[in-house]
């Protein structure tokens, strides 16, 4: 957003989930793939296993959870209109952002899934809308995440190492460690 002088804001540049998601539920829809495949892409049915509520109590994470889904934590929505069984209202509750204007980089700590996601702070909304393009040549798709391996079904449980985080950010340029997480 930029200041328009009037009390207000402009938008000068956005990017949006949506246009960055896959799910293996319906063949149907455009976003339809391999979830293990597109680790770039954010699976929309993707819900931690018991839910939010689990993710804060080690008790209910040791415990293995049971859903119609099957253990991966699948959030089903149904084709027919019927409400899933395990989804999260609040499933893309993002703590922080942090940008790394030398690297073009953004930085989103999103707390149900428990992961960070950094994407591309591309020349123009457009090309963060497409897989391609811009200066990593990704477009607005997720270049690394961290935290979390069962969002993109690239690992189980014990391999995850954040639990509903609440700040990420690019180490400032006069800190050691500067532009790392």
């Amino acid at each position: 957003l930029q200041p328009d002088g009037a009390g207000g804001a402009d938008v000068v540049w956005e990017w949006r989930l949506w246009d960055h998601l896959v799910q293996d539920y319906d063949d149907a829809m455009l976003n339809f793939g391999q979830v293990s495949k597109h680790p770039e892409l954010f699976d929309i049915n993707y819900c931690p296993p018991g839910g939010k509520v689990a993710c804060r109590n080690q008790d209910v994470l040791s415990a293995v959870p049971t859903f119609a889904s099957g253990n991966s934590g699948l959030a089903v929505f149904g084709k027919d209109g019927k409400e899933g069984k395990t989804g999260e209202k609040d499933w893309l509750h993002c703590n922080s952002i942090s940008y790394n204007p030398d690297r073009e980089l953004i930085v989103l700590s999103l707390n149900v899934p428990s992961e960070f996601i950094v994407i591309e702070r591309t020349k123009t909304a457009r090309e963060a809308s497409l897989h391609e393009g811009g200066r990593y040549g990704r477009g607005g798709d997720i270049l690394f995440r961290g935290g979390n391996p069962q969002t993109h079904r690239a690992g189980a449980r014990k391999e995850q190492w954040l639990f509903n985080q609440h700040c990420v950010h690019f180490i400032p340029p006069e800190c050691p460690g500067a532009g790392r997480l």
